[in-house]
């Protein structure tokens, strides 16, 4: 999986959409909004993800070296379920 955010901007401000792609399958698995960019938009998109496909454990996320993805909150979710966090 790879997880990144982009940056949208609206008439109100801007907006931020965290994508998470599957690679194998080359497909978007899970997306949310938010207009706050923090850890609670990576953490949430990656719960809804592994909800939905039923906990995998060993699964490698692969992102960038964000505040987000480095954060305390972030680690401990890839670790509780057993995943492997990449980063660039």
């Amino acid at each position: 999986m790879v997880i990144d955010i982009t940056y949208i901007k609206t008439r109100e401000g801007w907006l931020y959409r965290c994508v998470i792609i599957d690679l194998f399958g080359r497909k978007v698995i899970g997306s949310q909004t938010s207009s706050p960019i923090d850890r609670h938009l990576v953490c949430n998109t990656l719960k809804n993800v592994l909800f939905c496909r039923q906990f995998p454990k060993g699964v490698l996320i692969h992102s960038d070296r964000g505040s987000q993805y480095c954060s305390a909150a972030f680690k401990r979710l890839v670790l509780h379920h057993g995943l492997k966090q990449s980063m660039s």
